[in-house]
């Protein structure tokens, strides 16, 4: 969709002179959270080490299987080892975004633009519902932090590195009428003959009483537990580009055993990235170039909103990772996908009414369209000799890129 440079220009107003969407004061204290600990990345290694300023890997972070572990990523692992990387990149963009906002109003245009927020002229937040946004935004950002950072996941038990997977082999199609399994992998007698041998078993819907809708389950052997399909597909994936499956839900019913421990539950939270996530074909979502090749000259934009592209088309293959990484950090189940198009985000983002942007931190897709256009801004290319320079851009209406230096120019001029 194009947007007309009226309505670009109209809007940029709003957002510098502060006007966009609530009134009201409130000063946020960036100090309520504490930047240096819980939101900026680490390396590992002690100072002067061969390991010092390292990037935790792949095996670091996750369990990836061998090649016989069922739905394992063996065959995948220099593309999954180049997403993690790029994953690094975009929530490192992020941090610094989180932390620079008030000294750049390019910056707050993007945090207005994609998740959910406004300011006032000097940066400060409008109003205390804003400053609640800004204070969970924080929450997201500093889990995945602490899991990049090798701090692994809050309130995971038992404890240890997640799971990832690379096709839903791993999880076998399982109706709700039949036998349920155990912790052991062993089913469930109700009923026994004269020779104590089984008659009838529990079945899944027993014990997984309230799940209603088109909702399919699956039981993952690995894990010995089971995981859901929200949408009724029978297979795991379905057409999804990657899963986090929940691991608690107010309709589970669980059995327990004489010592109240969990015999039959769903498994720990664990990624699951699809074969479409690796080879879907563009125009289709995440498919864009790699980061470094959408900050080259040649791919970056020129900030010309009518023939550059929308930042949708410069998403990479490694944003299905970062997305799932706000599902798998998300310890009490608050995520969702309720907007994944960038055109739905925005509208969000924008939205006039409070729940719905006080929704925006619980969607992940929001936080990666945030991320790549806060990495482009952030990196914009070097200009080759007898080329035109491309400055840094903002994605703004429509996503559409527009040139930062107007932003900058009009927020002095409103400002003086």
């Amino acid at each position: 969709m194009h947007s007309s440079c009226s309505a670009l220009l109209s809007l940029l107003c709003l957002v510098i002179a502060g006007t966009a969407l609530l009134a009201g004061n409130h000063v946020y204290d960036a100090t309520l959270v504490n930047l240096n600990e819980t939101l900026f990345l680490r390396r590992i290694g002690t100072p002067g080490s061969a390991d010092d300023g390292k990037q935790l890997t792949l095996s670091d972070l996750f369990k990836v299987g061998t090649a016989s572990t069922k739905g394992d990523c063996s065959g995948r692992l220099a593309d999954v080892e180049a997403h993690l990387k790029e994953c690094f990149l975009l929530h490192e963009a992020v941090v610094k975004a989180y932390a620079g906002y008030k000294s750049d109003v390019a910056l707050r245009v993007l945090w207005t633009m994609f998740m959910g927020m406004s300011f006032e002229q000097d940066g400060s937040m409008m109003n205390t519902m804003v400053a609640d946004i800004w204070k969970t935004i924080g929450e997201r950002i500093s889990l995945v932090t602490q899991f990049l950072n090798g701090g692994g996941l809050v309130d995971r038990n038992p404890p240890g590195p997640p799971w990832l997977f690379c096709s839903d082999d791993y999880a076998k199609y399982v109706p709700f009428d039949q036998p349920v399994r155990d912790a052991k992998g062993d089913y469930l007698p109700v009923e026994k003959d004269k020779n104590h041998n089984p008659t009838d078993y529990k079945t899944l819907g027993d014990i997984f009483i309230n799940i209603y809708g088109p909702v399919t389950g699956f039981y993952v052997e690995q894990l010995k537990g089971y995981v859901f399909n929200e949408k009724g597909y029978k297979t795991l994936c379905g057409t999804s580009y990657g899963v986090t499956p929940k691991t608690q839900n107010p309709g589970d019913k669980p059995i327990l055993n004489d010592e109240g421990d969990y015999i039959v539950s769903r498994p720990n939270r664990h990624v699951l990235l699809c074969p479409k996530t690796f080879e879907i074909k563009p125009p289709a979502a995440h498919t864009g170039p790699s980061l470094a090749q959408a900050v080259s000259y040649a791919s970056y934009p020129s900030g010309d909103e009518k023939t550059d592209d929308p930042l949708d088309r410069f998403v990479p293959r490694s944003a299905t990772l970062y997305h799932e990484l706000y599902h798998l950090t998300d310890h009490d189940g608050t995520t969702g996908d309720p907007w994944y198009p960038l055109t739905d985000i925005m509208k969000s983002s924008t939205s006039k009414v409070s729940h719905t942007r006080q929704q925006v931190p619980n969607n992940p897709e929001s936080f990666v369209m945030f991320a790549v256009a806060a990495y482009m801004y952030q990196n914009p290319p070097t200009t080759p000799s007898g080329e035109k320079p491309k400055g840094p851009v903002v994605f703004f209406v429509g996503g559409k890129p527009f040139p930062a230096a107007g932003f900058i120019a009009r927020s002095k001029k409103n400002s003086s």
